[in-house]
């Protein structure tokens, strides 16, 4: 996929494809807690500021890199508690909830063009029908089935949309960027948009 192909995404298409699978989030924290696997947020650069902002903290100490990479990485997640959870998870809510990361705002929809691998994981897929063989990738969750509203549908299409396009952005600027940096020991170099930081490892 390119940021081309994110942009050609039909809103009224991707709503359509939101509502024949239908949400409602029950609040119940499943996606905001640790499972049988690491739990990862991903963030944008700019949504790492955002959420130290919203805290008054630094971006390092609410973001960390992916659980999934060793020495190095290309994305950044939320960090995560002693128990695995979200850093923001408190209780039943969210502490930073309108300055949550486009992964949850959009939880549990994602577009992809080559949905093969990730659609093992999921528990639904959906053709989405406006000539981008694009797949709307559904995500386990309670809310799915549930009714949901052609302006709530709308609404979550264009967040989808711009995650997506987000995303792709990201990746193509992150490739043009990447240079290899040897991290020192006991640290991790994370690669994004914005260039390679070295950051201790807290593994």
């Amino acid at each position: 996929m390119t940021v081309e192909d994110a942009r050609a995404l039909d809103i009224e298409s991707l709503a359509d494809a939101v509502e024949s699978v239908g949400f409602e989030c029950t609040d119940c924290g499943e996606c905001c807690t640790s499972g049988d696997e690491p739990l990862a947020v991903t963030v944008f650069p700019d949504e790492r500021r955002r959420l130290a902002g919203a805290v008054g903290a630094s971006p390092d100490d609410v973001t960390e890199p992916s659980p999934f990479g060793d020495e190095e990485t290309f994305e950044w997640t939320v960090r995560r508690d002693a128990c695995g959870d979200c850093f923001f998870h408190e209780g039943d809510a969210c502490s930073v909830y309108d300055a949550r990361p486009a992964v949850c705002r959009t939880y549990p929809f994602a577009v992809r063009f080559d949905a093969v691998d990730e659609a093992e994981n999921a528990e639904r897929t959906v053709e989405i029908d406006d000539g981008t063989d694009a797949t709307l990738v559904v995500g386990e969750c309670e809310g799915t089935g549930r009714g949901i509203t052609r302006d709530k549908a709308l609404e979550l299409a264009r967040e989808v949309k711009e995650r997506t396009v987000k995303e792709e952005r990201e990746a193509r600027r992150t490739v043009e960027r990447y240079e290899p940096v040897e991290p020192p020991d006991g640290a991790v170099v994370v690669h994004d948009s914005e260039g390679a930081h070295t950051v201790e490892n807290d593994g």
